[in-house]
């Protein structure tokens, strides 16, 4: 397995809207800021199973929903979740492990998959950071953000 950094052009405009100016490309890996990063580490306690469970259903919606209310489901409550509309296919599934430590009601996950783009015909691993939280005795997707896989 190899891994490769890229980096895509962007604009920022006003309140935080982002556009890609052009095609990703391959870099070298950024230099150490001396931060510690974040290890992640397999789900933790009792609710291990339930956060899993839920991120088997939503990564494969999240993939092939056209509209987040097709998500309503598996999101939190006012959580605003824009799917990928069939752009990837789930292939296979990867791990879900934790980010930071802890066993509360929030939690930061880092949910892995292997996709296929059938536009290009390519296969690859992807990553999701997300953002969960529990509600009466429920886990939820409360924010996804890209990760690196």
């Amino acid at each position: 397995s190899r891994t490769l950094d890229l980096a895509v052009p962007i604009v920022r405009h006003g309140a935080g809207e982002v556009a890609a100016l052009g095609a990703p490309s391959i870099v070298a890996v950024p230099a150490a800021a001396g931060a510690d990063p974040e290890r992640p580490r397999p789900a933790a306690g009792p609710e291990a199973a339930a956060i899993e469970d839920l991120v088997a259903k939503f990564i494969p919606a999240y993939l092939s929903a056209a509209e987040g209310r097709e998500l309503s489901y598996l999101l939190a409550p006012g959580a605003a979740v824009v799917p990928l509309g069939g752009a990837l296919e789930p292939v296979s599934a990867g791990e879900v492990e934790q980010l930071g430590d802890g066993e509360g009601p929030r939690r930061e996950l880092l949910a892995s998959e292997r996709v296929h783009d059938p536009r290009s015909g390519a296969t690859y691993p992807v990553a999701w950071r997300l953002r969960v939280t529990r509600r009466s005795g429920r886990w939820y997707v409360a924010a996804v953000e890209g990760a690196v896989a």
